[in-house]
């Protein structure tokens, strides 16, 4: 069995220089009500094998998960706080082995508003990524191999190139997916959802309140297909398919013949799309 060995990531192991510039969404918080931040930057490498599995999690900042070429994975990114004491109550776990955790940790004792810290993981070749989450800020995946489950609460999810089945959900942002083996789920409530769908192994939700759902669909995905609206249109584009029921902001029907899985596109204000991948 492969060892596992907690590393405590502390504010002078990881001090490494100021970092580059607030994100927009919590810049008018440091900047306009506790005045210039304090900043650390971190980065952290470690060795890692074939059969290691990633999980990344932080509640205020970004996640970016992406490829390397290198052999280990490496742990990098910035701490921001209004207090040189709020910076010294963030930490960045790490419990390594087979099951890698990345994971930001708020102690208690001051304003969390006040505190983040965006994460960025690069993945050698071979490390399998399941998840990358945050509460508060983007997540970004990139270029790399697993089921990954991508989400947030508040901030963009951009998924792109993974060798995998993907999951992405938001509240507040929007979702994008391109290039995946495929998408098991894609969710938001207050923005767009824009997937490319390049295979199916069961059935498929995409689904948004606010904001508009397109669902480029591959040349071999065959299933049959709901695309529903509140206050929206909904419109196939440019692709061999038959309509079994049709009414006000609503299709259902069949690509390419098929009748299952099921593609459910859903939103409640705003347009519906199913169109060709390549458009």
């Amino acid at each position: 069995m492969t060892a596992i060995k907690k590393v405590h990531m502390n504010r002078r192991a990881l001090l490494g220089g100021v970092g580059a510039a607030l994100s927009a969404g919590l810049a008018g918080c440091f900047g306009g009500v506790f005045g210039a931040p304090e900043t650390e930057s971190f980065e952290n490498s470690y060795d890692v094998g074939d059969e290691t599995v990633l999980a990344v999690g932080n509640r205020n900042g970004d996640v970016t998960v992406e490829h390397t070429d290198d052999d280990q994975l490496t742990v990098s990114g910035e701490k921001r706080a209004s207090s040189q004491s709020a910076l010294d109550t963030i930490t960045v776990d790490v419990v390594t082995g087979e099951q890698f955790t990345v994971e930001a940790v708020f102690e208690s004792g001051s304003n969390f508003s006040s505190r983040s810290v965006d994460l960025t993981v690069d993945v050698p070749e071979g490390v399998t990524v399941d998840s990358a989450a945050t509460s508060n800020g983007e997540v970004t995946v990139e270029d790399v191999t697993g089921d990954v489950a991508a989400t947030s609460s508040n901030g963009d999810v951009a998924v792109t190139d993974v060798d995998g089945y993907v999951a992405c959900e938001t509240t507040n942002g929007d979702v994008r997916v391109r290039g995946t083996t495929g998408v098991t789920a894609a969710r938001t409530s207050n923005g767009s959802v824009d997937v490319e769908l390049l295979a199916m192994r069961d059935d498929v939700t995409c689904r948004s309140t606010n904001g508009s759902v397109t669902v480029r669909v591959g040349p071999d995905v065959v299933a049959a297909f709901r695309l529903e609206t509140s206050r929206g249109d909904v419109e196939v584009r440019d692709l061999p398919h038959t309509v079994t029921t049709t009414r006000e902001n609503r299709i259902e029907g069949q690509l390419r013949g098929g009748t299952s899985p099921l593609l459910r596109l859903v939103t409640t204000n705003g347009d519906v799309t199913l169109r060709p991948a390549d458009e």
